[in-house]
């Protein structure tokens, strides 16, 4: 196993006229896990009334209800936002009913939620209603400053349904997990875990004005690691929402984090100064990013280039080992080694497959002198007279103890 990442690209926008009012870039990395189990709903474009819908639901280390959520959750909405316009009422049965439908398959398996509803009224305001249960979170970037628009609800953090948990019957175990199991206090799905985990949401409307910005929707793989202020901070000059996201991901994984992790930034463009602003950004990026490329291919050449030339102990046939002494490489397959006249006549010697290394030194010529290599012709006469000189040495002393053999008396 290994850290998958991923990054999607999707830098879609709503229009309500020629120019976009926000884009978004989404980031998602499974982790060390197997699978990611964090899904996302990014749709700048949910309506031709210039709406968009932006959520995230983390299952843990499940997927199933994560993946039933965001497939619930955009018609769950519109169906209870046409009953009451309220965003405190719609928000929250939206959420009720989406548990509904999990039915049993949120039984023994839930996710942590949060949902972002953004819309204009007939006024010309945009209205940013939010919803969350669990540790998934909303923050909002206004005046280079972070505003939480969600609520945490682990037990670690808060106190109130902390107690709500106690008074209800459920126990909160050493860990800090209710009856045993899980951190959150509030989950859609887990009913088995009921009336101690409820999935009734935590729902805030605001009104975007001039100095916001932009605002995040990640997971619990983020915000343990990185502060509210922080993931502000750093993503406050990257006009990109793609590269913000990534940049925020990227962050949190180099503080630790192995988890799944989702990311979801919408960068807001509700003046025509913050989009004067955001094209000087994308222009200054863009350059960079040309002038990154440019260095990178002039990388790429000088490998190329570097590749091709020869190591120089191909061309000398020494090497330098590491205690500084230089040492002859003889090369292992099977070629001519020496090609030269002697007084004898053309002597040459073939040496097969040796990986031998010699020290180049004044001993080395003594280890190997040329007198020493004598042609293959050479050497078999050389072997044939010492034969046949040593079967006449062998017939001679066969005779000479046939000659001295003493008769016995019996004979």
């Amino acid at each position: 196993r290994g850290q998958n990442l991923s990054l999607e690209d999707v830098r879609l926008h709503a229009d309500l006229g020629e120019e976009p009012l926000w884009q978004t870039g989404l980031s998602q990395t499974s982790g060390i896990r197997n699978k990611l189990s964090v899904t996302a709903i990014n749709k700048p474009h949910f309506s031709n009334n210039g709406e968009a819908l932006f959520a995230i639901f983390d299952g843990g280390r499940n997927d199933a209800v994560s993946n039933t959520l965001c497939d619930v959750i955009p018609a769950v909405l519109r169906e209870e936002r046409a009953r009451n316009k309220n965003p405190y009422v719609y928000i929250k049965y939206c959420f009720l009913s989406a548990h509904r439908n999990l039915k049993t398959q949120g039984q023994k398996l839930g996710a942590a939620a949060a949902v972002a509803h953004l819309y204009r009224e007939n006024n010309g305001q945009h209205i940013l209603s939010v919803g969350n249960v669990g540790d998934v979170q909303v923050v909002l970037c206004r005046q280079k400053r972070a505003y939480l628009l969600s609520r945490r609800f682990v037990t670690s953090d808060d106190v109130e349904d902390k107690q709500r948990v106690v008074q209800s019957g459920g126990i909160i175990t050493e860990d800090g997990r209710v009856s045993g199991v899980t951190y959150n206090t509030r989950l859609l799905g887990c009913s088995y875990l009921h009336p101690q985990v409820i999935p009734e949401p935590y729902v805030t409307s605001t009104i975007l004005t001039l100095d916001d910005t932009f605002f995040i929707v990640a997971s619990h793989g983020l915000w343990h690691y990185i502060t509210y202020e922080e993931a502000i901070r750093e993503i406050m000059d990257i006009p990109d929402p793609v590269v913000a996201a990534k940049r925020l991901q990227d962050l949190a994984q180099g503080y630790g984090s192995r988890e799944n992790i989702s990311v979801l930034v919408v960068r807001l463009m509700l003046t025509e100064s913050e989009k004067s602003r955001i094209k000087e950004l994308m222009i200054v990026q863009r350059s960079a990013q040309k002038e990154l490329i440019k260095v990178l291919n002039c990388q790429e050449d000088l490998l190329q280039f570097r590749d091709g030339v020869p190591k120089s102990e191909e061309l000398t046939g020494v090497i330098i080992n590491k205690s500084g002494h230089a040492r002859k490489n003889v090369i292992s397959r099977k070629h001519h080694l020496l090609d030269t006249k002697s007084s004898e006549g053309l002597m040459s010697a073939e040496i097969t497959d040796r990986a031998d290394v010699h020290d180049v030194s004044p001993h080395w010529e003594k280890k190997f002198p040329l007198q020493d290599v004598v042609s293959m012709d050479n050497l078999k006469s050389h072997k044939k007279l010492r034969k046949e000189k040593s079967d006449g040495e062998s017939v001679h002393k066969t005779e000479n103890i046939n000659r001295n053999k003493v008769q016995l008396p019996f004979d």
